[in-house]
């Protein structure tokens, strides 16, 4: 199977934030060549993008570093289409198309080859929580977000919070590393996040000074290989987290998986309803709230609540197979 992958983001930037999951792109080592079409500048460590893809052959076109108003160009009803034919890269010739559902999947959805689209956002909601301002443009993204899943052959959303965007659409959770052995437990909270509005590492960090407890945080300006991560994770006391997203942050997985008890704001469970693991600890948005959440669970085993919860719901095995079906499905 020949796949292409449009990619509306810049690659490095996965790599930079030690994403890297062994064929993530290529569940099951399904597709046999790869090819990421981008506006964005080629990754500079090919190497962890190979190991995202398996054992497929790998191709990487497009414009390389164009500037976000190049990406905005691209993005305008009917440019994305008819750019993705003029630069040649003859989609016909594939046997899938892969996408989300930003202007990559509206490209992709406008070709006659069959398209595998997933949802990992909620581009309504947004709209209900941006300032009036930016209203226009995420009013835009909403419908063409739910315009991409009915044109889409098949639409996975991978959280249960996202179904209502497309009520057709199969759940399957993203692929997430494999849990590192259990090793030797340090009194540490760890915190992976990207520093950004409605995630970030505030009020953790004041939560675990004020409880005279070690704060590891892993994000853009503290970068870690996924491997290292995972390590990181495994001799945790507790991770922490804050998420104002649709959606279940792969942090949650890994860190269930790993037997670790979580720490996160109360609003995330709305946002990902499958979050109902007796080891995750809700609290309020605040250094207060985290302080407390973070004694509690610092007082649990790693084997308490129901340590097999995790592997129920994101086995990597499993959900990677799942994915495979669905590359096949689309492709058929």
């Amino acid at each position: 199977m020949r796949v292409m992958h449009i990619v509306p983001y810049r690659l490095q930037d996965v790599i930079d934030k030690g994403e890297v999951v062994d064929r993530y792109f290529n569940p099951g080592n399904v597709a046999s060549e790869i090819t990421f079409v981008s506006w964005r500048e080629i990754p500079r460590d090919l190497s962890a993008l190979q190991r995202m893809c398996g054992n497929a052959k790998v191709n990487v076109l497009g414009q390389q570093n164009w500037d976000a108003a190049g990406a905005a160009f691209v993005a305008l009803p009917g440019i994305g289409r008819r750019w993705l034919c003029d630069m040649k890269f003859e989609p016909e010739s594939y046997d899938l198309i892969r996408a989300n559902t930003r202007s990559d999947g509206w490209i992709a959805v406008g070709q006659k080859t069959p398209s595998l689209i997933s949802v990992h956002s909620d581009r309504q909601r947004a709209l209900e929580e941006v300032p009036w301002y930016a209203r226009p443009v995420f009013w835009i993204e909403a419908h063409r977000q739910e315009r991409i899943c009915k044109l889409a052959t098949k639409t996975i959303v991978v959280s249960q919070g996202l179904c209502h965007i497309a009520p057709h659409a199969e759940w399957i959770p993203n692929v997430v590393a494999q849990p590192s052995k259990q090793q030797e437990t340090v009194n540490r909270v760890l915190c992976v996040s990207r520093e950004m509005s409605g995630k970030g590492f505030e009020p953790m960090r004041a939560a675990c000074v004020r409880a005279g407890v070690e704060f590891h945080a892993v994000g853009e300006q503290f970068q870690e290989s996924n491997d290292r991560i995972m390590e990181l994770m495994a001799t945790s006391r507790v991770v922490a987290l804050r998420n104002h997203y649709p959606g279940v942050p792969k942090t949650v997985q890994e860190a269930l998986l790993s037997k670790v008890p979580v720490v996160m704001n109360r609003q995330a469970a709305i946002y990902g309803p499958e979050l109902k693991a007796s080891s995750i600890f809700f609290c309020e948005d605040t250094v207060e709230g985290y302080a407390s959440a973070i004694q509690t669970a610092w007082g649990t085993t790693p084997v308490e609540g129901d340590p097999t919860w995790g592997r129920k719901m994101w086995d990597p095995e499993a959900t990677e197979a799942r994915w495979a079906q669905a590359y096949r499905e689309a492709a058929s």
